[in-house]
């Protein structure tokens, strides 16, 4: 009959050697892969509070693993102040299962003072009753396709100035030119009742519509003046041509306090915010009545657009196209977050919030 033999001492210790080896080449590999891919791990254990930080993450931020502890009130204080209180807001949305949304971008602060941007997804685990007990998230850096982002943001905006300036100074300077000649043809005409003075009357009354079409869309490509504004001139210069062309109720409420001088990128970007706003409730949710609402609180811009639209039922009110994308992409690269929600009275109700401090500082090469 045969015995089973026990393992001596040193197979034991051989056997050992080997499982230690084998980790050593899976961590080496993983730390490889995570490191080429600026990558970094959290784990937070929600029920003691325990948490974890990957010495890898806190290298990207130019920091040992040594330099910064692994504690949840110590990592918050290294992320972005404009980006702290919504990341934080989120995170319990998820955790409570009040959003599906797993995955957002925010900045962190670098040991050399300069901001770099993460992209953090997040999954959350429940026991058997239901209740969180652990959170994993993977903290992506993507500071270079930020900058490249509003690079590209900027060289629209450049060239929407440039087409601009020639649909304003170029043809709608000529369609003007003609239209004067056609009225002094016409005036030529009626001295000598001429047949064709209708007629010309006519072209000119369309030549004229086409200027008025020319420089509402050269005003649409760049509607902010370079150089500081204000941005409420151009919210109301928004909603007069809206009330104008959709035969609509459009108008814009201000805040108590002034509001704050801004570049006219900036102003640019939410000016295109309100105005697909605008547009879908007009277009997608058959508005009559659209107010825009501009306020500064905590260092913030927060605009709300509400209509009287037909609500939930509409595409815009869903959040889906490509526009409404847009206009979440353009608040994410200002700093801020966009929000579609149903209107309490009927329609619907956009809310953007914008830190006045965001924004890329070419000067110094931050974010």
């Amino acid at each position: 009959m045969h015995e089973d033999t026990k393992p001596t001492a040193d197979e034991l210790r051989a056997r050992l050697r080997q499982v230690e080896n084998r980790y050593r080449t899976i961590l080496d590999r993983y730390t490889q892969a995570t490191t080429a891919a600026r990558v970094g791990v959290l784990d937070w254990n929600l029920r003691n509070n325990a948490f974890y930080v990957d010495p890898n993450l806190k290298n990207l931020l130019g920091y040992t693993d040594e330099e910064i502890p692994d504690d949840l009130d110590a990592w918050v204080s290294l992320i972005h102040p404009d980006d702290r209180e919504p990341l934080i807001t989120a995170t319990r949305a998820l955790i409570r299962r009040q959003s599906p949304d797993n995955a957002f971008e925010h900045r962190m602060q670098h040991k050399d003072g300069t901001s770099r941007w993460f992209m953090v997804r997040a999954t959350v685990e429940y026991d058997g009753q239901g209740k969180p007990v652990r959170l994993l998230g993977t903290n992506t850096e993507i500071t270079e396709r930020k900058q490249l982002e509003m690079s590209i943001q900027e060289a629209v905006s450049a060239e929407n100035a440039r087409i601009s300036l020639n649909l304003h100074d170029g043809l709608g300077q000529e369609l003007a030119g003609i239209s004067f000649l056609l009225q002094s043809l016409e005036n030529r005409l009626k001295s000598g009742n001429s047949q064709f003075v209708t007629d010309v009357a006519d072209i000119r009354n369309s030549l004229s519509e086409a200027i008025a079409h020319t420089r509402e869309l050269a005003r649409g490509l760049y509607p902010v003046p370079v150089g500081p504004v204000g941005i409420m001139g151009v919210l109301r210069k928004l909603a007069d041509g809206t009330a104008r062309v959709f035969k609509v109720n459009c108008e814009v409420i201000g805040g108590r306090t002034s509001m704050p001088e801004m570049q006219s990128n900036q102003s640019n970007q939410i000016y295109f915010i309100a105005q697909e706003a605008v547009n879908n409730a007009v277009h997608h949710g058959l508005a009559k009545n659209i107010v825009i609402e501009c306020q500064i609180l905590d260092e913030e811009l927060r605009m709300t657009i509400t209509d009287d639209g037909s609500g939930s039922d509409s595409q815009y009110a869903k959040g889906e196209g490509v526009g409404l994308r847009i206009m979440a992409y353009r608040a994410r690269n200002l700093g801020g977050d966009l929000i579609i929600q149903p209107n309490p009275g009927g329609g619907t109700r956009v809310f953007c919030r914008v830190p006045l401090r965001a924004g890329l500082d070419s000067k110094k090469g931050q974010l």
